[in-house]
């Protein structure tokens, strides 16, 4: 079981991914913009009361969290290609009709989805980053498919993170 969250503690690992082994405690850092991280058989975790006081004008802490149970890394080409994410961008494209998750305790104290709607506790197959940002992957062999010609953007299909 593994423990993903957005590391904002100022220092070396600013705005990376935490990834945290629950078994071995081994915590990783990922930057956003070489990695992107699949994340199978999740769920969103949140501290409520600290969420609300945060949400209430308290300076922010660790409030949230996703738990899964397994974790692959895939580690991007080019580097420059992740960097501009913007909505022209191919793996976008492939992920317009998925979820994208949200959260931000200052804003709203639970996890939200595009809707707006309150999703702690939330339970999703897969879950991947891309950039900074969260989504729920609906079909993933959909997602996966590089059939078409764009070659803007390249994965190495990477490291299983399973120690188990």
């Amino acid at each position: 079981m593994y423990k993903v969250r957005f590391h904002l503690a100022k220092g070396l690992n600013f705005e990376k991914w935490q990834v945290t082994n629950l078994a071995n405690k081994e915590v990783m850092y990922y930057d956003p913009y070489l990695v992107a991280l699949k994340l199978d058989s999740c769920t969103l975790k949140n501290s409520k009361a600290t969420a609300n006081k945060i949400h209430c004008g308290q300076n922010k802490t660790v409030c949230a969290w996703i738990e899964c149970e397994h974790i692959q890394i895939d580690y991007l080409i080019k580097r420059y290609e992740c960097f501009f994410i913007s909505k022209t961008n191919p793996i976008l494209n492939k992920l317009k009709g998925d979820n994208l998750i949200y959260y931000n305790p200052k804003n709203k104290p639970y996890w939200i989805d595009s809707d707006g709607t309150d999703i702690d506790g939330k339970h999703y197959a897969i879950l991947k980053t891309i950039g900074k940002q969260l989504y729920f992957i609906k079909n993933y062999d959909d997602y996966n498919n590089d059939d078409d010609d764009d070659d803007k953007f390249d994965w190495i299909e990477g490291d299983d993170y399973n120690e188990d």
